[in-house]
């Protein structure tokens, strides 16, 4: 058992022997983004910059 295993268990409301029996996540792929071809230019000054 992790300490983040236990964690999860309690806070799914278990106890910390449910840890082991936890699912793994799966990664959920979104569909494909579409965006609409004509873009605010506002809209895209507003966009977060990368790393």
């Amino acid at each position: 058992m992790t300490a983040a295993g236990i964690r999860l268990a309690v806070l799914v409301g278990q106890g910390p022997d449910a840890a082991h029996t936890l699912p793994r996540p799966q990664l959920i792929v979104p569909a494909a983004v579409s965006l609409p071809a004509p873009l605010p230019a506002e809209l895209l000054g507003r966009r977060p910059l990368a790393g």
